[in-house]
């Protein structure tokens, strides 16, 4: 009995390395040491430049002449969009649910603020609102940033 045992437990350790997942996409990566700066910094919500180039890849059929370098992103999560993320937690979905995995990777909704809507949200450039079951009206999501208390 206990060969079985040891036999079975040596061959599902086999297959789980011979037959790991297969992880490849169009989108370059970024690296998780690029996410070095705290979230609790008035630069974390700032877009490096990894970060810029990936977001532009992604969401290249609907940013027309936007460009995230330099540029300064809120993210939201949540059945309703309406808890706040950050750019760290969107770069892991993305890389952990590429388009190759059982779950189709969700790139979420964008949402660019012309120049009076980014004074009124404190200067965010765009919102990010991902793995939702709703889209949200421009409005609401200006609303919900209005909502969060300012990154010191």
């Amino acid at each position: 009995m206990k060969k079985y045992l040891v036999i079975s437990l040596v061959s599902v350790l086999l297959s789980s390395c011979f037959f790991g997942k297969k992880t490849t996409s169009s989108v370059p990566m970024v690296k998780e040491q690029d996410f070095a700066v705290e979230e609790n910094t008035e630069y974390a919500s700032w877009l490096n430049k990894e970060e810029a180039a990936e977001l532009n890849a992604i969401f290249a059929a609907y940013r027309n002449d936007f460009d995230f370098t330099n540029k300064r992103v809120i993210f939201f999560t949540g059945s309703s969009g309406k808890l706040r993320s950050n750019k760290e937690h969107y770069f892991r979905m993305q890389k952990k649910y590429d388009n190759t995995s059982y779950y189709n990777r969700d790139n979420g909704y964008l949402y660019i603020f012309d120049e009076d809507q980014r004074e009124a949200v404190g200067g965010y450039d765009a919102a990010i609102v991902f793995w939702t079951k709703n889209q949200l009206s421009t409005e609401e999501v200006m609303e919900r940033i209005k909502q969060e208390p300012p990154v010191e």
